[in-house]
């Protein structure tokens, strides 16, 4: 979560046309809208000040996403294909799907390249806490300046390496087809 409500306030004190002030570390957040339609509150102040470009940038990749994301999900809902066009259809939503992921990937790759160039933020810890995958998290944690590995999301970034380290090394001493033994 990028934000923490203020002590003794919920998510429920949102109404429409006020404004209630958040907070993350130094920062200091306002959100406007409606309770009902958090995809339409507009925040702004602190970090999303601070940090416009990004927030704009990844806005980019959404909004192209967004009409292949429709597209598929059209598609996918389909029913009662002609067994003539199946092929067809199947192949579009073969392409389509790799559209999207397409743009997945130019997104994770614009999320890469900005942690890596703000090293010294705390945001960026924020990033790959919350937006990279897991293989991005350990190759990118390295990179982060001693002060963001010490944060909050810092250590948090390091718990779930550690413990994705933890599962893989599992994961390889387990054998398929030995006999289990009391």
């Amino acid at each position: 979560v990028l934000f923490e409500i203020p002590q003794g306030e919920t998510i429920n004190d949102v109404k429409d046309d006020k404004i209630l002030p958040l907070c993350t570390g130094d920062y200091t957040l306002s959100l406007k809208g409606d309770k009902g339609h958090l995809e339409n509150i507009s925040i702004s102040g602190g970090v999303y000040d601070s940090h416009r470009d990004y927030f704009d940038s990844l806005k980019k990749y959404t909004d192209e996403r967004a009409p292949i994301r429709k597209r598929l999900d059209s598609l996918m809902k389909e029913k009662n294909i002609p067994l003539v066009l199946r092929s067809e259809h199947n192949a579009l939503t073969r392409r389509t799907n790799d559209s999207a992921w397409a743009v997945r990937r130019k997104e994770s790759l614009f999320q890469d390249r900005y942690v890596s160039s703000h090293s010294d933020d705390t945001f960026s810890a924020y990033i790959l806490h919350y937006g990279c995958s897991s293989k991005a998290k350990k190759e990118l944690y390295h990179s982060l300046s001693d002060d963001v590995k010490n944060s909050t999301l810092g250590r948090a970034i390091k718990e779930d390496i550690d413990v994705d380290d933890s599962f893989n090394k599992g994961k390889e001493s387990l054998r398929v087809g030995i006999p289990f033994t009391d």
